[in-house]
């Protein structure tokens, strides 16, 4: 939490706060929408991680060359070696490459902007970048 102090009472002062937002979702098109699907076993899974799917369709980190980007996980999951928990996985959107979380195999712009491109249906999803305010 933010704490901004009331200064010395009783003399001049100025002070200010600054705040950047980032935001996810660059346009409303294609539309956003989600689906439930099934999480592989002994998975951490971290909020906006770009997922794929492992050959029995359970939900996997996204790996260029190796993993299809298919989704992004809506929310941070953690599987045990025993359970396959059910994950939002969002499926279709436009969003901002900088606030997603990254295999370290995506680690050029064009690589993010194209991880979707051959997606399995229903995935529409398209990656754009903030030219005006990337984040640091």
């Amino acid at each position: 939490m933010t704490e901004i102090g009331i200064g010395n009472p009783g003399q001049a002062g100025d002070a200010y706060e600054g705040f950047t937002q980032y935001d996810l979702l660059l346009s409303d098109t294609p539309t956003f929408f989600t689906q439930d699907m099934t999480l592989a076993v002994s998975q951490d899974i971290a909020l906006y991680e770009v997922v794929g799917v492992n050959g029995s369709g359970q939900i996997i980190p996204a790996v260029e060359g190796t993993t299809q980007a298919i989704g992004i996980a809506a929310g941070a999951i953690t599987s045990d070696g025993a359970s396959n928990p059910t994950i939002q996985v969002i499926r279709g959107g436009h969003f901002n490459g900088d606030k997603l979380v990254w295999d370290a195999t995506y680690n050029t712009d064009a690589l993010k902007a194209a991880a979707f491109d051959g997606a399995d249906t229903p995935t529409q999803i398209v990656i754009g970048f903030n030219k005006y305010h990337r984040k640091p």
